[in-house]
């Protein structure tokens, strides 16, 4: 633990609950992390609220507060936080509350339906909506139906609100990009100009990974950008009526690497 966390935990009387400490390598594990790098940087701690000095109108005003107002809190030992983090904040600790508001957090919805690629121009126009294609609604034996049931995971992540993204890695030799390394076309579900996914071609040691496949997908199928289509299933963005929504790509982006070897 670093020295900065144990005056804290004293003036707390808190109680250590997790830290970002990096477990030990494992005798077969190819990571070289030093024991400094493997120290954590964040502490989550369960504090005394009886030492969160809650006095004067603070907790009334924000506990008794009236629906819609600025400061509601459902319990006051919610509200107790509020003082603890904030004295200590100003004291010069990096503290904060686990039910502070974050930029990258989302209300949880509903997830019924969503717009994918353009069916049909119109007027007026339409899109392909996964929840009524049998390719994903088909749970059946056949070779084409959907086992994964891929519709529940949407639905489990949508009403959850989880918006913490993570990075997938898409190794292939085909992606459909331009010379500077955005999408191509008006169907790509890659982030659109002026943005551009995190790539990386290993072949020719370059930042940018466009190029077609060199290698057929069978007889009569080039899929010359068969890395696109790769990427797409992992990390396609959802409901922007491009291409088609990734089974990761509410909280998923890819890294694209192009290696033809």
């Amino acid at each position: 633990m670093r020295l900065t966390c144990k005056p804290f935990l004293l003036d707390m009387t808190a109680r250590l609950w997790a830290t970002t400490q990096f477990p030990s390598r494992h005798p077969n594990s190819a990571s070289n992390l030093t024991a400094e790098e493997r120290k954590p940087t964040q502490f989550k701690v369960r504090i005394n609220l009886a030492k969160a000095k809650c006095g004067g109108n603070v907790c009334e005003r924000c506990g008794g507060g009236p629906e819609g107002s600025a400061c509601v809190f459902p319990r006051t030992r919610a509200c107790g936080r509020l003082p603890a983090s904030s004295t200590r904040a100003a004291a010069g600790f990096r503290v904060s509350g686990d039910y502070i508001y974050r930029g990258d957090q989302t209300f949880p919805v509903a997830l019924f339906a969503t717009q994918e690629r353009q069916t049909n121009p119109g007027p007026p126009p339409t899109f392909n909506d996964p929840f009524t294609n049998a390719a994903y609604t088909d749970f059946g034996q056949s070779p084409k139906s959907n086992q994964s049931n891929v519709l529940l995971a949407w639905q489990f992540m949508a009403a959850h609100g989880i918006q913490r993204r993570t990075k997938v890695a898409i190794i292939d030799n085909g992606f459909y990009l331009d010379p500077a390394g955005k999408a191509r076309g008006t169907d790509s579900d890659f982030p659109p100009p002026p943005g551009q996914p995190i790539q990386y071609d290993i072949d020719f040691d370059d930042r940018i990974a466009d190029g077609v496949n060199s290698m057929g997908c069978g007889p009569g199928n080039n899929c010359w950008w068969h890395g696109t289509g790769s990427a797409g299933v992992a990390t396609g963005i959802g409901n922007n009526r491009l291409g088609e929504m990734g089974t990761g790509g509410q909280v998923a982006d890819p890294i694209l690497l192009r290696f033809k070897r």
